[in-house]
């Protein structure tokens, strides 16, 4: 039960998925194809073996054609700036929606905003609020939730609609999307490249692809065999909300140095070096506190809160909306390692607060200075731990120095209004002023990591075919099947414990 995830494992689990897809669309149960796609995708997406797959790609177009009911219009080019924006999640502060929208609307389109329903309305209030307000705004919420029936009601408001370009905010495995988009010849189709890092499907639906970095670049052109001149290149900038109150910490900040961190917790998982710098951070230095917000996997952070018995110095969080507040009080940014953070990173520069990022050279992910313009006097990621540890212990002890690099924050990001005029120049002229720079990456040292996150930390290999809920996937994965029901019962004992442990203390 307790064996290692193996680079043989996943990639025979990824073709037998593969492979059973082909085998219900060749019986034409293109739901149960569907959702083989999208569960290889997901799989894929967690390891990256790869970063494209051109048959699953090829199967979407030929599944979208067998279950939209209808063929799209001919949409003609208009004089009219009408634009579609597909948002895949829609969530206040996360990703790039509320970047592009305040583009769209400073550049006076007539936007189609279309989204999935979800119950929980209160983390696309911002995003809602601002189309809302917005004259020549309309939202879609897609109500179906079968593949099939939701691929039929997207195809037709779009079509309904008329618009000549599209924008595609999407999810890695959002087969429903991909197929649908897939069926619009006639649009012109900008896929947002939010996940450069790692696997995706949407590649048979999109004309051009907007890279926020030269990594992702790299990526799209030589591992994901997408040609030079489909590639626009398109910095963003982070959302500050400033009309949210401040929800305070967990803890008396009194004459306390806060130095914060965040992102999704499996950044921090498959090395010891970040937990290792928070440790020499807060017991060096006796005046500090370590704040850490995000989402995921929590069991291996607590546990090292726990096992060296950090309760009074390292505090973890989930997600915050004032998250802009926590930056205006807090000491420095710590960055994430392996894997390091883009938005939360921003946040940092944008409210003149240093972000410090360590990485081996050859993660070349990590260097953080391509999140930004303007970089060339600079160094915001080190690669020697030393000089790193040195750095940390100078910014906590000599004000000055502090003082200095924050002068330098200025002038890094691009301006919300520089972010208009290059989406102009990307949907009119194909281009922006912003060039890449080509470089190796070694993709299997990053693949390893993402092992290595698996087997030492987060263990939901098997969870991954569970959360699929689909019966006759789990047949054909009975073993995974077993292995994910085991590891739930083993979660779902381990909760148990805590809460007796709890009960009993307290009584």
């Amino acid at each position: 039960m307790t064996a290692k995830i193996t680079k043989k494992q996943v990639q025979n689990d990824f073709n037998k998925l593969k492979g059973w897809a082909k085998e219900y669309f060749s019986k034409e149960d293109y739901s149960q194809s569907l959702c083989m796609i999208e569960t290889a995708s997901k799989l894929m997406y967690t390891f990256n073996l790869v970063y494209t797959d051109d048959d699953m790609e090829k199967m979407l177009t030929d599944i979208a054609f067998k279950v939209v009911n209808n063929k799209p219009q001919k949409i003609k080019k208009s004089k009219n700036k009408k634009i579609v924006f597909y948002d895949y999640f829609a969530i206040d502060n996360r990703g790039l929606t509320q970047q592009y929208i305040n583009a769209l609307i400073d550049l006076q389109y007539e936007i189609l905003f279309i989204t999935y329903d979800d119950p929980n309305k209160t983390k696309s209030e911002r995003i809602f609020m601002q189309l809302n307000e917005y004259k020549k705004a309309k939202i879609h919420s897609i109500k179906n939730k079968n593949y099939i029936e939701a691929a039929n009601e997207l195809f037709n408001v779009v079509n309904e609609y008329g618009a000549s370009t599209v924008l595609l905010h999407t999810a890695p495995w959002d087969v429903t999307g991909i197929l649908t988009w897939s069926l619009f010849e006639e649009v012109e189709k900008y896929l947002i490249n939010l996940t450069d890092h790692a696997f995706w499907l949407g590649k048979c639906c999109s004309d051009y692809i907007l890279e926020f970095r030269s990594y992702g670049y790299n990526i799209s052109r030589y591992y994901r065999n997408i040609p030079d001149n489909k590639l626009i290149l398109l910095p963003y900038y982070p959302i500050q909300d400033n009309m949210i109150t401040f929800e305070g910490f967990p803890f008396d900040a009194k004459g306390k140095k806060i130095i914060f961190s965040g992102g999704a917790l499996y950044k921090v998982y498959g090395s010891n070096v970040f937990f290792n710098t928070i440790k020499y951070i807060v017991t060096k230095h006796k005046d500090t506190i370590l704040l850490y917000a995000g989402s995921g996997n929590t069991k291996p952070f607590r546990d090292f809160i726990k096992i060296n018995k950090l309760e009074d110095k390292v505090y973890l969080i989930s997600e915050r909306k004032d998250i802009a507040y926590i930056f205006k009080n807090c000491y420095f940014y710590l960055g994430t390692y392996p894997i390091s953070g883009g938005l939360m990173t921003q946040y940092a520069v944008a409210n003149k607060k240093i972000p410090l990022a360590y990485t081996d050279p050859i993660l070349k992910c990590n260097l953080i200075e391509s999140l930004f313009i303007n970089t060339d006097n600079i160094q915001l990621t080190h690669t020697n731990l030393k000089d790193y540890y040195i750095t940390i212990d100078k910014l906590l002890c000599d004000s000055d120095y502090k003082n200095t690099l924050e002068e330098k924050m200025d002038n890094l990001l691009i301006t919300p209004k520089e972010f208009a005029n290059s989406l102009s120049n990307c949907l009119q002229y194909k281009s922006t002023d912003f060039s890449f720079d080509k470089f190796d990456i070694n993709i299997d040292v990053l693949s390893k990591l993402y092992f290595q996150m698996e087997n030492n930390y987060l263990h939901e290999y098997y969870l991954m075919f569970i959360k699929s809920k689909n019966i006759r996937l789990l047949l054909h994965f009975k073993k995974n099947f077993i292995f994910g029901t085991w590891y739930l019962s083993k979660e779902k004992i381990r909760k148990m414990n805590l809460l007796f442990a709890k009960y009993f203390v307290r009584g």
